[in-house]
């Protein structure tokens, strides 16, 4: 049968059920005739809402019960991976009231609360699916992401490895054990198992999507590329997968399309942070002369750092510039831009935009799209775009000047990112070869409670690392910025401290993983967004002797 006959024929049935409705708005046929030919069209809201008024009318018929869990079903599914999740896990949970024995919809309850990170509810709704079907594969499945979710890997492997056995051709069970052996470091075979995954179901969005990320861990960029946008053309809303997209693209260095596919990220479960001040109009390129725009800071404080390169350019096209950051940034970034007003972000920050009245708002990070679309772009950064405290950074000076006269190097070995620290820090204890070399004072910027770290390094190396305790950036990034301003080197792994030395124009060398974030490229020793900055990079992950190795000859050079 040919689609237009298809197609002529589902609208006659739906003409003819809306016409019953007109005369009889309770005639179960129509509602259900109804209810099925939106089914037929993809439009599930409108097919839960006929299929419910059916059901309500008449709760024990059973064509109409299974109609509307499965329009449910449909549409939690649609939706399970966009902004709307919250709205899937309250589908679901209607489906259970109605079949709560559902062994099927529990682990699908389990599904969307573990993509929500509720992974201990998320393992309840699985315990008891499993409770109904001992030989459940799914539920076994969902059990093991739960587990994973809660970094329990070898239980969740257990659970994964069971839900195969139970079912070899369980496609989604291999793709979340390729996530325990990532999890675990184990690329390698975390990368098979993904593989093993797509090739028994090519079209799920979520194995390709993780497969999009193991490509991208081994910075195998046309194949990420690849797989993110065929899980795209699969699931062409799916969150996830634009923004991994972008990822790749951003560290491709193609921006344009990059930053758009970034945009997504408001709908990542994995990212944090919430849009705000979306009362006020976003900015979107229009002309900003006799305009008033408020730029919001987005992410963590390097992040806000790093993006306030472009508030120069910005502060150039507009009548009148308002800037909302981190309260620790606030008297920074009003001393090196004139002509803004900062606004610290606090529970008062909103009801004072509103009595300033900007035309125009914009995270920090959208501005990119519109002043860094390609790398002929980044040239109009500033060496140096912020400043100092110069009182207190002649008074840190001072301090460090009873050191010696040799250069001060500052140094940063740890980040406190809970996800990807572990692989971007590079542990204290590896540095010999740069910390045993003398004609120079290191001076610690690593946050944090490092003293005993730095005590049995010193003791080892037989070292002086310089502890200045005045100094607590998580407290306040005046000292912060002063104390960096004050050094005549940076050396320091992929943390805020790049940042910091970055903005200020401070010679840095950064010890970067062979996992780079996207800002770094690929293979670029330089640093777009830092022209002071350059970048020795890893060649084997988890490896830092040949990186410490270069950096300890680049610095003996220096120091004759």
């Amino acid at each position: 049968m040919s689609k237009n006959k298809v197609s002529s024929q589902i609208y006659e049935a739906e003409m003819l059920a809306r016409k019953i409705l007109e005369v009889e708005p309770k005639n179960l046929d129509a509602l259900k005739g109804l209810g099925l030919v939106k089914l037929k069209q993809h439009l599930y809201d409108d097919a839960i809402n006929l299929f419910k008024e059916a059901f309500e009318l008449n709760p024990k018929d059973k064509e109409i019960k299974i109609k509307l869990i499965c329009a449910l079903e449909l549409q939690a599914k649609k939706t399970a991976f966009t902004s709307q999740l919250p709205k899937s896990i309250e589908l679901i949970r209607y489906a259970l009231t109605i079949e709560p024995s559902s062994s099927a919809l529990l682990c699908r309850m389990s599904l969307l609360l573990s993509v929500s990170k509720n992974f201990i509810e998320a393992s309840e709704f699985a315990d008891r699916a499993l409770s109904i079907d001992k030989k459940s594969s799914e539920a076994f499945n969902m059990i093991g992401l739960a587990l994973l979710g809660l970094q329990r890997f070898p239980e969740a492997e257990k659970k994964l490895l069971k839900s195969i056995s139970l079912n070899p051709d369980a496609a989604l069970a291999y793709s979340n054990l390729s996530l325990v052996y990532r999890a675990q470091g184990e690329y390698d075979k975390a990368l098979e198992t993904i593989k093993r995954a797509a090739a028994l179901d090519n079209k799920n969005p979520q194995i390709l999507n993780n497969l999009g990320v193991l490509h991208l861990d081994c910075n195998n960029l046309e194949d990420a590329e690849r797989s993110f946008r065929k899980s795209l053309d699969n699931l062409s809303e799916f969150s996830e997968a634009h923004y991994n997209l972008g990822r790749v693209l951003l560290m491709a260095e193609k921006f344009t399309e990059g930053w758009e596919h970034s945009e997504w990220r408001w709908s990542c479960s994995e990212f944090p942070f919430s849009p705000r001040y979306t009362n006020i109009t976003e900015w979107t390129g229009q002309n900003l002369k006799g305009k008033k725009i408020l730029v919001w800071g987005e992410q963590g404080i390097g992040d806000e750092i790093m993006f306030a390169s472009l508030i120069p350019e910005l502060n150039k096209i507009c009548d009148k510039l308002l800037i909302e950051c981190d309260s620790r940034l606030k008297p920074i970034f009003q001393r090196s831009f004139d002509n803004i007003l900062v606004i610290d972000r606090n529970d008062l920050s909103g009801a004072l935009v509103k009595r300033l009245g900007p035309d125009y708002q914009i995270s920090m990070g959208s501005l990119c799209k519109f002043l860094r679309k390609n790398t002929h772009d980044f040239e109009t950064t500033r060496v140096r775009y912020l400043q100092e405290n110069p009182e207190l950074k002649r008074e840190i000076q001072n301090r460090y000047s009873k050191l010696g006269p040799e250069p001060k190097i500052g140094i940063s070995w740890t980040s406190g990112n809970q996800i990807i620290g572990p692989e971007r820090s590079a542990p204290l204890k590896l540095w010999g070869k740069v910390l045993s070399l003398r004609k120079c004072h290191f001076i610690n910027l690593q946050y944090g409670n490092i003293s005993d770290e730095i005590s049995s390094v010193s003791r080892l190396f037989g070292v002086k690392i310089h502890q200045d305790e005045m100094i607590e950036p998580r407290k306040n990034a005046e000292n912060w910025f002063a104390q960096i301003a004050s050094l005549d080197h940076v050396i320091s792994i992929d943390n805020s401290t790049i940042q910091v030395s970055g903005s200020l124009g401070v010679p840095t060398w950064t010890l970067l993983s062979r996992k780079p974030e996207w800002r770094f490229g690929l293979n670029r020793s330089d640093h777009l967004w830092h022209s002071s900055v350059r970048v020795y990079r890893q060649k084997e992950l988890n490896n830092w002797d040949p990186v410490i190795n270069e950096v300890a000859r680049d610095l003996s050079h220096s120091l004759k």
